[in-house]
């Protein structure tokens, strides 16, 4: 996973941290983009908080939308560190800027995860 993160800014590592620290807390075997979505906007600043605002996307609102989707599909099991990321979500979260310029941002992972 640390490979994962090197391509990161601090937000975006921020954001993938909440992300995994959520599945494994609700005892999913995989972290999917829709933990993605919530650690970006659980931890949103600036232009992405006003994102957020603007789509009514808060935190509250992206876990009843996790409950409801993984209702039924959790193990329940303790893990020993995070799970690891989906297929999906991995490629969500090495989304590169369109320009190269530099590190993958939140609005990368935002583009990645839609």
């Amino acid at each position: 996973m640390d490979e994962l993160f090197a391509d990161l800014d601090d937000a975006a590592r921020l954001a993938l941290d909440v992300a995994l620290g959520t599945a494994a807390a609700l005892g999913d075997h995989l972290c999917g983009t829709e933990y993605l979505m919530l650690g970006i906007f659980a931890t949103a600043r600036g232009e992405m908080s006003e994102v957020g605002e603007l789509f009514v996307l808060d935190e509250l609102r992206i876990e009843r939308a996790i409950q409801k989707i993984r209702d039924g599909h959790f193990s329940g099991a303790e893990y020993d560190g995070d799970p690891p990321l989906s297929p999906r979500a991995r490629i969500a979260a090495s989304t590169k800027r369109h320009d190269c310029s530099g590190p993958t941002g939140v609005f990368e992972l935002l583009a990645g995860v839609l």
